[in-house]
């Protein structure tokens, strides 16, 4: 075979001196020629490159070889690179390999033609983009997660959106979130991801999950490593990390199903400072949780937490309230009782007995206008005091009159119109018809309705200088509303209590929120006063 001539000699002069790795083979894929920068990268030393095929430095080369052939980019006239780079494994002396970004050109020399490739080393590079992706991805994943821990309105729906946005956008393979269970075991709340479906550790009691830890918890003592586990995480509360199960793949937890679990991380949740579950995560990358991914995962965790908090403060502000309602309820069931039994104690005697002294006042009237004159106005004086006792009495009966248990809400606010408008000279109306499902408000309900109704429309007859009163009753499938308006002088712009000495508007307030509702109060062209109060 022909040696290079002094211009191949002159070429492979300046091929030597560049800054990359480059090596020269013949037609056969013989090593031919290694510059200085490859003899550096590979390891090797010329006398044991020169002749050997190219697979010892680069395994895969000789199909490239052939894709250039094909090509025509070893026959061309002048010589091209190929436009499109390659990306082969490099093989150095010791066996290691290494990312390699393949250029090839032809070169026509005296020897026959020849191909030049030049290796470049893109290892780092490699790695460096992969680093930048992957801590793009943490990123994306921890906006979606804080994102969650905004919207999530449940601790149920929070454990489940953060297993799937650590699987989705995580790059986890498994992913689950753990809490203590009867003895030394351990319940899942939610889990997601290819290891945790193989697994089958998707229920809330799973045998599968604690078979699952305790082969984990034997691949670390058998590697020497320190035991993570969730069980250590709920009992210490400190965060666990472990980059790398063993060496063998059979000593992974979880091999049998396809994935090789290189490292996983739990991490503790806590409410008001206690933990409380943990966050379980594996990946099948060893070194998956470097420095700044554990930064991230441990400041996940935190928020997570100011999360779980907010559901306790949410729990027991809901139990406190439900505390609150049911006092609120027997305290109204007491009043309501107090109510029927006054009533009945003055219907049952002080009422007959002012009736039988009306009666016997106005016998006495008429038998003194022939016997003594003179004492009849004293009589007609003393006989109209009773008669207004009789109707104050008369008007606290209809006040403490209670609600019956079939009467609809529509018709109960007739009834209190016609009785407080009776003797005025305000027009009122009811501006709807009955609507059967007052029926299903509860009798608690319609009892306040109708007493913060009765209070406004008094405070019509009394104050409003109105022409007109309107009743308004709308039901749905949350309660009840309530409008009561006038067309009369309206109340001060601003004025949302009662004056010294009087309970009107504070005792209606009082009402709606013993009851668990609202009223609001508005006043231009008369006043309109409008209670919510809820079903039961």
């Amino acid at each position: 075979m022909n040696e290079p001539t002094q211009t191949d000699h002159t070429v492979f002069h300046l091929l030597d001196a560049a800054a990359t790795a480059v090596v020269a083979v013949d037609e056969n894929a013989a090593i031919r020629f290694v510059n200085a920068r490859a003899i550096e990268v590979f390891g090797f030393r010329p006398e044991e490159l020169v002749g050997k095929p190219i697979e010892v430095l680069l395994p895969e080369a000789r199909a490239a070889a052939h894709v250039a052939q094909r090509d025509g980019y070893l026959s061309a006239p002048a010589p091209r690179q190929l436009d499109s780079r390659l990306d082969l494994k490099g093989r150095r002396k010791d066996g290691t390999e290494f990312t390699a970004e393949i250029s090839l050109a032809p070169l026509e020399t005296e020897a026959g033609p020849w191909v030049v490739a030049s290796v470049l080393d893109i290892s780092l590079r490699n790695e460096s983009e992969a680093r930048v992706r992957r801590q793009s991805r943490s990123y994306l994943a921890l906006a979606r997660l804080n994102e969650a821990v905004a919207r999530a309105e449940s601790e149920t729906e929070l454990f489940r959106k953060v297993c799937n946005i650590a699987v989705v956008h995580g790059g986890f393979i498994g992913a689950w979130v753990l809490t203590r269970g009867p003895g030394s075991s351990v319940r899942m709340k939610a889990s997601a991801g290819p290891l945790a479906t193989r697994l089958a550790v998707d229920s809330v009691d799973s045998g599968s999950i604690d078979t699952f830890l305790s082969e984990q918890l034997r691949a670390l003592r058998r590697a020497g490593k320190p035991e993570p586990g969730a069980m250590e995480v709920l009992t210490t509360g400190e965060a666990s990390f472990t980059d790398d199960f063993a060496a063998d793949r059979r000593d992974y937890p979880g091999h049998a199903d396809g994935d090789w679990i290189r490292c996983a991380a739990s991490l503790p949740l806590r409410t008001q400072g206690h933990t409380v579950a943990s966050l379980s995560l594996y990946s099948d990358r060893p070194g998956a949780f470097e420095e700044s991914v554990r930064k991230l995962l441990l400041g996940a965790a935190e928020n997570i937490s100011l999360a779980l908090d907010r559901f306790q403060a949410q729990a027991d502000r809901d139990r406190a309230l439900a505390q609150r309602t049911e006092l609120l309820r027997r305290l109204v069931d007491a009043q309501e009782r107090e109510r029927a039994r006054i009533a009945a104690d003055v219907h049952d005697e002080p009422v007959q007995a002012l009736a039988a002294v009306d009666l016997r006042l106005g016998l006495l009237e008429r038998q003194l206008a022939d016997a003594a004159p003179e004492l009849v106005p004293d009589v007609i004086r003393i006989h109209e005091t009773v008669s207004s006792v009789s109707d104050q009495l008369r008007d606290l009966l209809f006040e403490l009159e209670p609600v019956g248990p079939s009467t609809l809400l529509t018709h109960l606010l007739e009834e209190a119109a016609a009785h407080i408008f009776e003797l005025t000279d305000v027009r009122w109306v009811i501006e709807n018809d009955p609507d059967p499902r007052e029926l299903d408000l509860s009798v608690s309900t319609r009892t306040q309705a109708v007493r913060i109704a009765k209070e406004a429309m008094a405070n019509i007859a009394k104050h409003s200088q109105a022409a007109t009163a309107r009743v308004l009753v709308r039901v749905d499938d949350e309660g009840v509303t309530v409008r009561v308006a006038d067309d009369g002088i309206g109340i001060p712009p601003g004025v949302r209590s009662s004056p010294p000495g009087h309970r009107g508007i504070s005792g209606m307030l009082d009402r709606a929120a013993v009851a668990g509702g609202s009223i609001s109060v508005e006043s231009g062209v008369g006043t309109t006063i409008s209670v919510w109060l809820p079903a039961s």
